[in-house]
């Protein structure tokens, strides 16, 4: 079809392929052939087409062909260029180390809610070679209303820098943070720290992280005392300035509020420039009981609210009380709410038309040996049917340790093989560990089930996990280092410093 020339001018083809290789028992080689041989043909067709391959799904019942599976899709990241695209489906189809069966009709096919979770794993996918692949210019923002307990606030994890960071801009609302909690303690490398935390009473509070490649004022003028809100006006090169507006509405707020928001409104209106207004406003946009006031707000200043999923899912509710309002919303190219169960909102994230030159997306890899597969008896018995003869008869010692070596690793290889895969970091907090990171994927897959006694309980679990391997992590470091000065106050400053920061 594609040798064919009948399709042109065509961006973007995704390839859900290779089950059928596996059922028929085809080998891993075979099948990376007919990968390879596939994407040549796409090549010679559409040089200019990207091309992502997504991996092949797991078998709820045969783990023969899972073992084939698992080598193939390991072995797909090395095909990866700058024109192809591997869609890693793994983790979303495995519960635990076993395939999802909530995820399968039978052994083979997906059923409706399988179906879901590919469909908007390739969605994704499409949306980020469109957002990357480009070299305009553009900002992504992302939103996340918090729950935090002052001390307890979890911004990010604290190896995030700019280059890691896709986002340019974070705003936090409910942040609960107080005069306690230093900067220092939630200061991201590579971002510019903004705060404003309510005084006089607990809870609430702002926290905003700008890229210092950007030029941003904060705009303490446009703020008061009668509507809990933080604006930041972002300054572009032979562009106008964009306001954007982080707003708290408290659930309990009555009519009265709206008017003193349309006041605020309406000094920012009077700059003439593009605005922003995202928070949570506790107004549920999913419930047909919208006040009318507030849809007479929006049309006053031309406001445009492009949040259109639910941003708080509880066991009995879904409500959209997550807003993002845009006077200019044409330079909004794209918008997503993942589901990340960090808090009792959803993170809203939009791209912006204006800002960084965003760069090519670089991916980050690591490669090591597998032993998933390793069967100790197996590798001594094949290591001692080899000959080292040819060791033995050469005098030079070096050359004989690459002859050993390169005898000793051909058996390795067929035993443990080296793999190549695609990681979010090169490195990971060193007292992060599989079982945090396997809790951490249970909480969310009940929270996205709506079961939220099993989601509390693993919720509490990654919380203890965490606490308690950090305690661990740093009381070994105090002991080990107890005799270097040095050493023990660099550990000591990353204790004060870090300790409210875990990644999610």
């Amino acid at each position: 079809y594609i040798s064919e020339g009948r399709l042109d001018c065509v961006d973007v083809i995704v390839i859900h392929v290779g089950t059928n290789n596996v059922s028929d028992g085809d080998s891993v080689h075979a099948i990376m052939d007919d990968f390879k041989n596939l994407i040549c043909t796409v090549r010679q067709s559409l040089p200019r087409t990207k091309l992502v391959i997504s991996s092949i799904l797991p078998r709820p019942t045969n783990s023969q062909a899972n073992r084939t599976i698992y080598n193939v899709n390991n072995h797909l990241f090395s095909l990866e260029e700058q024109h192809v695209e591997i869609l890693d489906n793994t983790l979303d189809f495995l519960y635990g180390d076993q395939p999802n069966l909530t995820l399968f009709a039978d052994h083979v096919h997906t059923n409706v809610a399988g179906a879901k979770v590919l469909s908007h794993n390739i969605i994704s996918c499409v949306n980020n070679l469109f957002q990357f692949s480009n070299c305009t210019s553009e900002t992504e923002s992302n939103f996340q209303s918090v729950r935090s307990t002052g001390r307890r606030f979890i911004p990010f994890n604290n190896t995030t820098t700019q280059e890691q960071s896709v986002s340019s801009q974070t705003y936090w609302s409910e942040t609960f943070l107080s005069d306690s909690v230093q900067n220092k303690e939630i200061d991201i490398k590579g971002y510019d720290t903004n705060r404003k935390d309510r005084i006089g009473k607990s809870g609430g509070g702002f926290l905003i992280y700008i890229s210092n490649m950007l030029t941003t004022i904060r705009r303490y003028d446009l703020e008061n005392d009668d509507i809990e809100s933080m604006w930041i006006e972002i300054i572009f090169v032979h562009q106008k300035p964009i306001l954007i507006g982080n707003i708290y509405r408290p659930p309990k707020s009555n009519a009265e509020w709206v008017t003193k928001f349309e006041l605020m409104l309406t000094n920012v209106d009077i700059e003439d420039k593009e605005m922003i207004i995202l928070g949570d406003f506790n107004i549920n946009l999913s419930s047909r009981k919208i006040p009318a006031k507030w849809s007479h707000l929006k049309n006053i200043f031309n406001l445009s609210q492009i949040v259109s999923v639910p941003t708080r899912v509880t066991q009995t509710s879904s409500s959209l009380v997550d807003h993002i309002y845009s006077n200019e919303p044409h330079n909004i190219h794209f918008i997503s709410v993942p589901k990340y169960s960090i808090s009792d909102h959803y993170p809203v994230c939009i791209s912006h038309k204006r800002g960084l030159k965003s760069k090519k997306k670089i991916h980050e890899y690591i490669t090591f040996r597998s032993t998933k597969h390793f069967n100790e008896n197996d590798f001594v018995n094949h290591i001692s049917q080899c000959s080292f003869n040819c060791v033995l008869e050469i005098d030079d010692p070096e050359e004989a340790l690459l002859s050993f070596l390169n005898i000793f690793t051909k058996v390795l290889n067929h035993h443990a093989p080296l793999i190549k895969k695609r990681v979010k970091r090169l490195y990971q907090n060193e007292w992060m560990n599989d079982e945090i990171l396997d809790s951490m994927r249970k909480r969310d897959f009940y929270h996205k089930k709506k079961d939220m006694y099993s989601y509390r309980l693993w919720r509490n679990k990654v919380k203890y996990l965490i606490e308690n391997s950090k305690q661990n992590y740093y009381t070994n470091i105090i002991e080990q280092k107890r005799a270097t000065t040095a050493v023990n106050y660099g550990s000591t400053y990353i204790l004060s410093a870090v300790p409210t920061i875990i990644p999610v």
